[in-house]
């Protein structure tokens, strides 16, 4: 049996997967959208979370956050709205997959 992040990396990125082939994430242009693009809503609600985390953590500086599979870094946009990086030092960083 094929492994799960193995037949996710296939379907998305093999020769026939979703971003290969035609797929697009996004309002208005995608097939379909993510939480943080619907609203500011979200991207608050994790904000605090990250809040509670960090304040647990007895405030680190720096403190890394990492979005893997970022897309187009919309969620971590968010969250640097909501909580200005004036007012945290937190270090948020977008991973994704470059496509030609």
């Amino acid at each position: 049996m094929e492994r799960f992040d193995a037949y996710m990396e296939r379907c998305l990125y093999g020769p026939d997967g979703f971003y290969t082939t035609h797929g697009v994430a996004g309002r208005g242009r995608g097939d379909f959208i993510t939480s943080p693009e619907v609203g500011p809503l979200f991207g608050a609600v994790l904000a605090n979370a990250l809040d509670a985390w960090w304040e647990a953590e007895e405030r680190p500086d720096p403190w890394t956050v990492y979005d893997v599979g970022c897309g187009p870094n919309k969620l971590l946009r968010a969250i640097r709205r909501a909580r200005p990086e004036e007012q945290r030092p937190w270090r948020l960083i977008g991973v994704d997959r470059v496509r030609a």
